[in-house]
């Protein structure tokens, strides 16, 4: 959503006005998915590699929004020379709009990028009970009064 509405800007547009609001539902709704996503990403995995699970996703995240970054960033340089190129000759006019090209061009990549994103997300989901870890089925099930493991005492 943040993405297409953001293509819709123009030079005239007020730049507060055009980012605050896609900005302050994006931060919502990160604050409410991301530890779900996390949980869903770790889902599974024993206790013993829990953390490095959790490391793992983690590094992925950060790795995945480098990558990310700059093939839109590669993206929005090559559709403003684009713009540039097409439009001669050169003004300042043609500057600004050849960086809101540019802009609008990353985000509907973006966008574009989240669809496929969350189309995947829902395909390959694990549903309930579904890739529960079995590395310990042999084992009896823990019982309330058996001491739950500590690092140090």
């Amino acid at each position: 959503m943040r993405s297409t509405y953001q293509t819709s800007r123009d030079a005239s547009t007020a730049c507060l006005s055009a980012i605050e609001t896609p900005y302050m539902w994006l931060a919502v709704v990160r604050a409410t998915t991301s530890p779900a996503s996390m949980q869903t990403a770790t889902l599974g995995v024993d206790r013993q590699f829990a953390g490095v699970a959790s490391a793992m996703v983690n590094t992925s995240q950060q790795v995945g929004g480098s990558i990310g970054t700059a093939l839109l960033n590669t993206l929005a340089a090559t559709a403003a020379t684009d713009y540039l190129a097409s439009h001669t000759p050169l003004t300042p006019a043609v500057g600004v709009d050849a960086a809101l090209a540019s802009y609008a061009t990353a985000y509907w990549w973006g966008a574009g990028f989240f669809a496929v994103g969350a189309v995947l997300s829902v395909l390959l989901f694990r549903r309930r009970g579904q890739g529960l870890s079995l590395a310990n089925a042999h084992l009896p099930a823990a019982s309330a009064s058996d001491p739950e493991p500590v690092l140090a005492h």
